[in-house]
């Protein structure tokens, strides 16, 4: 009766599954939204300028135009910053359906 016990104990914990969870650090992250982009990608613009991999001029200029492109059915988001200024200079973030920073160029290329 025990090992019926035991048995059953064992079955009923392997379908329960809770051990095989992801590790703690592991998010399960959802697309952003339109409204999340814009958010998104002046947070990263400004890391970029804090950590000096963009010059400080860029920290003022706003988001532009936001549009999603697919490239080999992956779908990314591009945003556009206008810098009005004397060099009238363009930018473009890449940014994946996650928001991770994919490139940063001033032709809007993938």
């Amino acid at each position: 009766m025990k090992s019926v016990v035991l048995f059953c104990s064992l079955v009923a914990a392997l379908l329960n599954g809770s051990f095989a969870h992801a590790h703690p650090k592991h998010v399960v992250t959802e697309p952003l939204s339109d409204l999340q982009v814009t958010d998104r990608a002046d947070f990263l613009k400004m890391q970029l300028v804090a950590s000096r991999k963009l010059e400080e001029s860029w920290s003022d200029v706003e988001a532009g135009a936001v549009e999603v492109r697919e490239v080999n059915d992956r779908r990314f988001w591009i945003v556009r910053y206008d810098d009005r200024g004397e060099a009238q200079d363009r930018l473009y973030m890449v940014l994946d359906v996650l928001g991770n920073l994919v490139t940063i160029n001033d032709t809007g290329r993938i």
